[in-house]
């Protein structure tokens, strides 16, 4: 809590003292600016002035620097309160630094796997255990099986008819409900154009956005197979 005369701290609770490294002691009845909180002071003048305009502001990003020197991300909401009919401002704040540097990361690591997924030579889907309803095939799954991307998001393999043999995709599925992941899992797909290939398929179970989900990753072992017929 700030005077809003003179933006001295009056009280700080045990959280602001999480955050900023100051104990109360060392913060009440200084500045923010005397303590030189605010990484950035054209920032702090620019979070000021919007406070004076608006009255008061919710959730906004600032870089905060602690007493050890370290800079931390917080939100800060401002509220005007008048305490013994004295204007004053309560601040509340929320380091979401691990937030943001958790969520940096797994941008990147979606981002790598966006470019892996789609150049892959292998065939790769992306379907939902609840009803194998596909959310995304990559290039080599369009080129191997000839439906578009477009036509397979949102069906399920089972409406595009692509397994041959629908007993073989319940096997694969009780296999998984063993395991999380299976490998060298032989089948037979029915292509866009009718024509029955035979794959070897891998799949694993994952979990995206808290839907269980299977990754499949094929690819197209029919030569081989007459080859081994022909035996």
């Amino acid at each position: 809590i700030t005077r809003a005369s003179d933006q001295r701290f009056v009280a700080v609770n045990a959280a602001f003292e999480r955050v900023s490294g100051y104990a109360a002691q060392e913060v009440i009845g200084r500045t923010a600016q005397e303590l030189r909180l605010f990484a950035d002071e054209q920032e702090r003048q620019a979070l000021f002035a919007r406070i004076r305009h608006d009255g008061s502001l919710r959730d906004v990003r600032v870089q905060l620097r602690r007493k050890d020197g370290a800079l931390r991300i917080v939100e800060f909401s401002f509220e005007p309160i008048d305490i013994d009919g004295e204007p004053h401002r309560l601040s509340q704040s929320r380091d979401v630094t691990e937030a943001i540097e958790a969520n940096r990361h797994l941008q990147e690591s979606l981002r790598k796997f966006a470019s892996v997924f789609e150049t892959s030579p292998e065939a790769i889907a992306v379907a939902r255990v609840s009803d194998g309803t596909h959310l995304e095939v990559n290039g080599a799954w369009s080129r191997l099986i000839g439906h578009t991307r477009e036509y397979a998001v949102g069906r399920s393999a089972l409406e595009m008819k692509i397994w041959v043999d629908p007993a073989e995709r319940a096997r694969l599925l009780d296999e998984l409900e063993r395991a999380e992941r299976v490998s060298n899992f032989n089948a037979r797909f029915r292509r866009a154009d009718g024509t029955v290939i035979d794959v070897l398929l891998s799949c694993e179970r994952v979990e995206l956005q808290g839907e269980p989900c299977l990754v499949h990753g094929w690819r197209d072992v029919s030569e081989q197979k007459r080859r081994e017929r022909a035996l």
